[in-house]
């Protein structure tokens, strides 16, 4: 933190600067850095109210993370993915992020994540919403669109994109469009504004959180099932049906793709 804030405040050249440095300054927002931050929570009445907003922000930061991914390999254009933030990377800026990447954890998580996608996928869904810090569910939902990018290629480089209406108690919650390229389509539903939503309560809005919220489809989906990427579970739809009922959409996992066919 300390060497942030010299950064920082070298670079908004408001009191110091690269070029003219104010030693006596630095000196002063160092040992700044260090009162607020060096005392253990029982003798520091700012990290205690710190910590409480850091749960929340943290928490909802968490699932935010895992929205912009979707985003980011779904949307049209090409992702473009940094080296070691397969996994959360919790760093201020350089030299914070110019850490080396820990290539040998993300390939032992990657195998056992890999093990786990043979087995029923909600419990593994269930588990990555409480164990949240345990930084899996970015790196999951990495690898589960990267192969539905890899199996269904023509999807993303050249299918359509059509934003899609909420409507309901929770509109401006919900993200939501549809890749389409001949026969394949992607139906992205995303949350939004979560902690928002949630008013604080540090938990996923799943379920019936949604109330009547829905997303209108651009046109009647054929009668059968729809399969969710992540959930590797099927929804079954009734003929012609023209919308989607979020809470049954998004009722183990804040984020969803949903498939013509299983991956």
């Amino acid at each position: 933190m300390q060497a942030y804030l010299i950064k920082a405040a070298r670079e908004a050249k408001l009191a110091t600067a690269w070029m003219n440095p104010d030693e006596a300054y630095e000196q002063a927002l160092s040992d700044f850095a260090a009162d607020l931050l060096g005392k253990p929570p029982a003798h520091n009445a700012f990290l205690r109210d710190f910590i409480q907003l850091a749960e929340i922000v943290a928490y909802f930061g968490h699932l935010n993370s895992l929205a912009q991914t979707v985003l980011k390999l779904t949307l049209p254009g090409v992702p473009d993915l940094y080296q070691g933030t397969e996994m959360p990377l919790l760093a201020l800026v350089d030299p914070d992020n110019r850490r080396a990447v820990k290539f040998d954890e993300a390939a032992h998580r990657l195998a056992q994540l890999q093990r786990r996608c043979n087995e029923p996928r909600l419990p593994l869904l269930s588990e990555m919403l409480t164990e949240w810090r345990e930084g899996i569910s970015k790196l999951y939902v990495t690898h589960q669109l990267l192969r539905l990018r890899s199996e269904l290629p023509a999807l993303f480089a050249e299918g359509t994109y059509q934003p899609l209406q909420v409507d309901g108690e929770y509109r401006e919650h919900v993200f939501a469009f549809q890749r389409s390229w001949e026969q394949s389509t992607a139906i992205v539903v995303v949350a939004r504004c979560m902690a928002k939503l949630m008013q604080g309560e540090i938990a996923a809005p799943l379920g019936a959180v949604w109330e009547d919220t829905v997303v209108r489809l651009s046109a009647p989906l054929a009668a059968g099932p729809r399969y969710e990427l992540f959930s590797a579970e099927s929804i079954e739809l009734p003929a012609g049906i023209g919308e989607l009922r979020m809470a049954e959409v998004l009722a183990s996992f804040p984020i969803a793709v949903l498939l013509s066919k299983p991956l």
